[in-house]
């Protein structure tokens, strides 16, 4: 299966299946919620694998892991490893 920003081809199943939608806004909430001081929530899904919701130097990310065999240390492993990735480089002036 490919992609382009032309032209999409192949059927392809990305983000959030229709049933794990409505899990994101609590998340949200309870990483915006200033009495918990959150900066992680991890939930995990008993069909799909993990929904974890994250911040990261003022900014917020959801990340989805395919696999009900994932543990939690590798969940958060792989969170702060797409942090590092995606939002360490990233200079304000």
């Amino acid at each position: 299966m490919s992609r382009s920003l032309l032209r999409t081809t192949g059927v392809t199943s990305l983000g959030p299946k229709a049933a794990e939608k409505p899990l994101l806004t609590p998340l949200h909430a309870t990483l915006a919620d200033p009495k918990l001081k959150c900066r992680e929530v991890s939930w995990k899904s008993a069909d799909r694998g993990w929904i974890c919701a994250k911040r990261w130097c003022d900014r917020e990310f959801y990340l989805l892991l395919d696999g009900t065999s994932t543990s939690l240390s590798r969940c958060q492993e792989e969170c702060a490893r797409f942090a590092s990735i995606h939002f360490s480089n990233i200079v304000m002036m």
